[in-house]
């Protein structure tokens, strides 16, 4: 008769399982990070536009406006003490410090500059979070294992054995004996 009902048995227990989950809430810490980086005489990009007459191409850098307003204005001074302040004014040594910030994250931008770009360095940190992942954990869980008694005979039991919040159920069958053997266990500490 057990051997008839076992297996319905072992179903309900698994179903049971599966659908008595409980939800719980994981909070996880992502550290703080800072890093930097730097760039020494950067490159500048050249911008170039293309020009196509009767079958050619052409490749021409495209001009600045600011460039050449600049270049008018110096040109556009007729004395020389204009014309060196002119001058002074775009080769002085300059640094630019931005800092962009949010809930998450501070980035500082540091620009050198005499006439051009000198150096540009980043440095950045990223704050410390709490992020909270909801997680479906099984209110029951069930084991499978093998007991072995080393008498002057040896007895196997094989076993199913439920996890539940509160205890442990064994249920098994002794081989040797042909019995049904069963039990439950309680947490401690």
């Amino acid at each position: 008769m057990l051997k008839k009902y076992l297996p319905y048995g072992i179903i309900a227990i698994l179903l049971a399982i599966l659908v008595f989950r409980k939800q719980e809430t994981v909070t996880i810490t992502v550290p703080e990070k800072k890093g930097q980086f730097e760039v020494v005489e950067p490159e500048p990009v050249v911008k170039y536009d293309t020009i196509y007459k009767e079958g050619t191409t052409k490749i021409v850098a495209v001009p600045n406006p600011v460039n050449e307003q600049l270049l008018q204005e110096y040109q556009s001074l007729k004395d020389s003490v204009s014309r060196l302040e002119k001058y002074k004014e775009a080769i002085t040594e300059r640094t630019y410090k931005e800092t962009f910030m949010d809930s998450t994250q501070q980035i500082v931008v540091e620009s050198n500059v005499i006439g051009t770009l000198k150096s540009q360095k980043v440095d950045y940190t990223i704050f410390p979070q709490q992020i909270e992942v909801k997680t479906k954990r099984p209110k029951y869980s069930l084991y499978t294992g093998l007991d072995v008694q080393l008498t002057p005979s040896i007895q196997t039991t094989p076993k199913l054995t439920l996890k539940t919040p509160k205890m442990l159920y064994n249920a098994g069958y002794n081989l040797n004996e042909k019995a049904v053997v069963v039990g439950a266990s309680i947490k401690l500490f």
